[in-house]
């Protein structure tokens, strides 16, 4: 679909979801460079409610039928994983509202979003290794990556009731086998040739396999 398109598709969604606005925009829309994954639009909506103008920044993530590892992911539990986490974390992870099943709304199925401040940079674009550069000289992102990846391990899961939605791996072991399986069976299936090195590491792993904490 083109962007004309999708605007005037989204405009009508967010009709439908906001029954009380009136004279709904779609401004400042975009679509940020993308993997090989799943499609991502970000935008302010406008409107009016109450006599007054209103006016929020949203972001939609839309399943890519033809991305990458499709076929292993469940997309919503993406959206429900989002959803736990942004509840339970100081985080800087953006509020879910709506999963939507209906592809003909822009062609695929989609969650909304709130949108965020930052950017998102594809690693191996010109933009991206540029950021990635000036990430390393400057010092203040691994840092920031750092500190969030250790708050995302410190956070209490089940208190947070992500067993709620998600199976726990039963066992010590349970979660380091189950991944292990997981890539092997997506190393077969991408398989362009053989690749002895990918194959040692499975098999080390296999042997030295660490439990949970």
């Amino acid at each position: 679909m083109v962007h004309g398109s999708i605007k005037q598709s989204l405009a009508s969604y967010f009709s439908a979801k906001l029954p009380e606005a009136k004279n709904i925009q779609i401004k400042n829309f975009r679509q940020p460079s993308a993997g090989w994954s799943d499609e991502a639009y970000i935008f302010d909506v406008s409107w009016e409610e109450d006599g007054k103008t209103k006016e929020k920044g949203f972001a939609i993530r839309k399943q890519n039928k033809g991305g990458l590892m499709r076929e292993t992911k469940n997309f919503y539990l993406q959206f429900k994983f989002l959803d736990r986490l942004s509840k339970s974390s100081d985080l800087p992870v953006p509020a879910v509202h709506w999963f939507e099943e209906d592809e003909s709304i822009i062609g695929g199925p989609f969650f909304v979003m709130d949108k965020l401040p930052g950017k998102a940079y594809v690693p191996w674009s010109k933009e991206g290794r540029e950021f990635l550069q000036k990430a390393h000289e400057d010092g203040s992102i691994p840092l920031q990556f750092t500190e969030l990846l250790a708050k995302i391990h410190l956070l209490d899961y089940r208190k947070a009731g992500f067993t709620e939605d998600f199976a726990e791996p039963e066992g010590e072991f349970g979660y380091i086998d189950a991944k292990i399986a997981g890539l092997e069976e997506m190393y077969e299936r991408y398989l362009i040739s053989p690749d002895p090195e990918m194959t040692d590491a499975l098999e080390w792993l296999k042997k030295n396999r660490p439990p949970a904490q």
